[in-house]
C-alpha cells in the first residue's frame, strides 16, 4: 500500500482512514481507525508555579506545584506511563531546607500521558533551590533526558523591629 502524498505521521493519536474503490457495481468504501503512538522521550520541561515562595512559618505562600512534561521529537506528549526522578540539589535537609512531596528531597514519579506532578514545600531558610528532573530513553535506557528549574525562597515578616527616640523626641537612628 502506498500512503497518500501529504499524509503526516508526526502527531500521535487516533486517525481515521477511509478508502474508496470502484467495485464494478459502484464505489466500495471502508474505513478504520489507526492509532499512532508517540515516540520515545526526547525532551523534558519542568515548571514551578509559583517560582517564588516564603520560608515556612513566615505567613506567605509555602508550596509550589512542580509539573514535568515529557515529549517525543515531534512535540507530542508521551503515551503511557514513564518513570521520572525529581530531586532538590545542594540544599540543607528539612526543616531548614525545602522538600518534595511529603518530606523528601528526592522523589520518583510516574508520568501519565506525558505529565507528572509533585509539590515543592519551602523550608525555614531563605535560599535559591535548584530542582532537577530526569528520565531515561533509548535502547537499554542509555540516554538521559534532564530539565532544571529554580525556586526562590525569600521574604517574610521581619525578625525584629527596634525604634529609638532620643531625649528630644526625635528618631535617633534606630530602624525597622
Amino acid at each position: 500500500m502506498q500512503w497518500p502524498r501529504g499524509l503526516s505521521f508526526r502527531i500521535a493519536g487516533i486517525a481515521s482512514v477511509r478508502a474508496t474503490v470502484d467495485g464494478g457495481g459502484g464505489p466500495l468504501t471502508s474505513s478504520t481507525d489507526v492509532y499512532f503512538e508517540s515516540g520515545p522521550p526526547r525532551t523534558m520541561s519542568i515548571l514551578a508555579d509559583p517560582d517564588k515562595l516564603q520560608p515556612r512559618g513566615a505567613g506567605g505562600r509555602e508550596t509550589s506545584n512542580i509539573e514535568i512534561r515529557l515529549e517525543d521529537s515531534f512535540g507530542n506528549l508521551l503515551n503511557g506511563d514513564h518513570q521520572i526522578v525529581v530531586e532538590i540539589l545542594d540544599c540543607p535537609a528539612s526543616p531548614e531546607g525545602p522538600t518534595l512531596g511529603v518530606d523528601g528531597q528526592i522523589v520518583e514519579l510516574t508520568s501519565h500521558d506525558g505529565i507528572a506532578q509533585t509539590a515543592f514545600n519551602s523550608g525555614e531558610s531563605m535560599l535559591s533551590a535548584l530542582v532537577h528532573a530526569y528520565t531515561f530513553s533509548g535502547e537499554g535506557r542509555m540516554d538521559t533526558i534532564r530539565a532544571y528549574t529554580t525556586i526562590q525562597i525569600a521574604g517574610g515578616a521581619p525578625f525584629a523591629m527596634d525604634i529609638n527616640v532620643d531625649e528630644n523626641g526625635y528618631d535617633a537612628g534606630g530602624g525597622a
